[in-house]
């Protein structure tokens, strides 16, 4: 097997930059010796495998890469098993020079045009972009239903990490108060239209804690409806997602990032995936892709947009997110929580309610700002606020009670003293 490695005025590197490149030349040629002896071992198995092959490198061969700065190494890899010499799948890799901020130095960087350099290669493959809670769930489905299918999760930070701090690092699962379709789509601030058909029927809240509790994570429902983990630690739903997706033989990459995708002739779709830390290019060959990518516009736009496909994309906008609101005596409350408020902002919405440093929070808000989003975001994210910190009781009453409160406890300070008919 012959491995290509460009190096342009290899010569000049420093000794410390070199040595730190050959480090990654070897690394890589490690790394894809594996690969390929896998392979070796999957062909011997099929009756693939050509016993005895030489590996040589051809004068012209030589003489054209010294014109082009090219440097050919052989490298040496284990013979199949059972023989004393074997022929693997050709691979080839070339290490580009790379401009960098400082002076002249180099980084390996890789451009793989192989589509799969595991044992199952011919075998059907699913891309998953994105290692957030749908994407680790939905390939573990599809791993569970197809058994057979090369299912490789690809996440460009670590893999659910949204999931670790929701719910207040306690995970909101899901609601258990919505178990109807319909019922259930209604409580989606969009797309509840898309939402009515079959897609509840097929999973719904109900599957989602039934498949919790198979996999041994316990789960309560509160008051308000959220299932949570008996642990009240997001770590049980991390782990038990993880160690299923491990289980039934999901593979994981994390730190690389799919930066477009594109149809090829034989049907199938070719990804560019780029590693973030050092400068690396791969070409990956699958048969299906699944796009979890979240609300990330550029990429959505990035990955569709070359393929064609008919899709139409509606442009996404923040959501779920605080107010903030520059009031002193607002900030003088910082950690106070009301059990029961109720907010308007183009809408009217009644929960708890928690004061912060900067403005607003708590279910209430939060709500707000899912079912406003749109509004909100043609506004430019300014508006007026009106807060009912006594909902269901009408403004002359409150006032009356207040009126009341004060001449009977005249001499008490206010903040010592407050009427239990305003206490929710």
């Amino acid at each position: 097997m012959l491995t290509y490695l460009a190096w342009r005025d290899y010569t000049e590197i420093c000794p410390k930059t070199r040595l730190l490149a050959e480090r990654k030349v070897l690394s890589a040629a490690r790394s894809l010796a594996r690969c390929v002896a896998r392979t070796q071992n999957w062909k011997r198995r099929s009756g693939d495998v050509r016993r005895n092959a030489p590996m040589r490198i051809s004068a012209s061969a030589s003489a054209s890469a010294a014109a082009r700065g090219l440097l050919l190494l052989p490298l040496s890899l284990p013979p199949p098993l059972g023989s004393s010499m074997g022929a693997a799948p050709y691979f080839s890799t070339r290490i580009h020079h790379v401009p960098f901020r400082n002076k002249k130095r180099f980084i390996s960087s890789s451009t793989t045009t192989t589509s799969s350099c595991s044992s199952q290669i011919n075998e059907p493959l699913l891309v998953v972009v994105g290692g957030g809670a749908a994407g680790i769930y939905a390939s573990i489905r599809a791993k569970t239903l197809a058994p057979q299918l090369n299912v490789l999760v690809i996440e460009k930070g670590k893999p659910l990490s949204k999931v670790k701090i929701s719910g207040g690092g306690r995970c909101n699962v899901t609601n258990g108060h919505f178990l109807e379709a319909m019922r259930l789509t209604e409580n989606y601030p969009r797309g509840n239209k898309e939402l009515r058909g079959s897609f509840f029927n097929v999973h719904g809240p109900q599957d989602t804690m039934g498949w919790f509790s198979d996999h041994g994570v316990q789960l309560k429902t509160e008051d308000d409806g959220r299932v949570f983990p008996v642990s009240n630690s997001s770590a049980s739903i991390v782990d038990c997602l993880l160690n299923e997706a491990k289980r039934v033989g999901v593979s994981l990459q994390t730190g690389k990032v799919v930066s477009s995708t594109s149809v090829v002739g034989n049907g199938k779709f070719l990804l560019t995936v780029e590693k973030r830390t050092i400068d690396f290019v791969e070409h990956l060959e699958a048969t299906y892709v699944l796009v979890a990518t979240g609300s990330s516009k550029q990429l959505i736009t990035g990955l569709l947009d070359r393929c064609q496909l008919g899709h139409s994309i509606i442009d996404p906008m923040p959501s779920l997110f605080t107010f903030k609101i520059e009031d002193a005596q607002l900030a003088s409350l910082s950690g106070v929580t009301f059990q029961r408020v109720k907010a308007r902002l183009k809408l009217d919405n009644v929960g708890p309610m928690l004061v912060t440093h900067w403005g607003l929070s708590g279910p209430v808000i939060l709500r707000l700002s899912a079912w406003g989003a749109r509004e909100l975001f043609r506004a430019n994210y300014t508006g007026m606020l009106l807060v009912d910190f006594v909902p269901g009781i009408h403004i002359e009453e409150v006032k009356s009670i207040l009126f009341h409160h004060k001449d009977q406890f005249a001499k008490h300070k206010a903040s010592n003293s407050f009427p239990l008919e305003l206490v929710w």
